[in-house]
């Protein structure tokens, strides 16, 4: 069951959704949002794929005529991806943009094998406005080649590497929490 505050944020989403252009054909919502578990402090952040590649002027032209207010970017720029952040009644939004033919390439790259935080995004996503995409990336995703998995785990393995597992142990002692915090983020 999803929190009140998943809901009420939600619902916002839904308004910001049906005011976009038609240029932006799938909007996926993603986050604690879409699991259902947002707060207090939780964002809104939304996946929003266009017909054609945007530039950050035309995603934050965009942006600012849905109302968003005070908007920024974070990470690499003069990409594929852009990012717009901004706030909507107070509320803090993140929005990704992907054109469809680079959306589809990502997916297709997780297929194969290559790292992506966009994974758990699709996966978790709900779509607000769709052209069946987000259903076709799901059933896609669900079907994980056993050889991608194997690499997957023993990548995920080696940032433990080096320790016993009781030996691992040794850093969830007192006084020792920053070195337990370092391998769990990095991991």
């Amino acid at each position: 069951m999803p929190t009140s505050r998943s809901r009420e944020l939600r619902d916002v989403a839904e308004r910001i959704t049906t005011a976009l252009p038609s240029v932006v054909e799938e909007v996926v919502l993603t986050g604690s949002v879409s699991r259902g578990v947002a707060d207090e402090i939780s964002d809104i952040e939304m996946l929003f794929v266009t017909t054609t590649r945007l530039d950050l002027a035309e995603c934050f032209d965009h942006a600012s005529r849905l109302g968003l207010v005070d908007l920024d970017t974070w990470g690499l720029q003069a990409t594929e991806v852009s990012r717009v952040f901004g706030y909507y009644e107070g509320i803090p939004i993140e929005t990704i943009w992907w054109s469809r033919d680079f959306a589809e390439a990502s997916v297709a790259a997780l297929l194969s094998g290559e790292q992506s935080t966009s994974a758990e995004a699709i996966a978790s996503g709900i779509a607000l406005r769709t052209a069946g995409l987000l259903e076709t990336w799901q059933q896609r995703l669900r079907v994980y080649p056993d050889v991608v998995a194997a690499v997957r785990i023993e990548e995920a393995a080696q940032a433990w590497g080096g320790f016993h597992p009781t030996g691992f142990l040794t850093l969830a002692r007192p006084g020792e929490r920053l070195a337990l915090i370092e391998y769990l983020y990095l991991d």
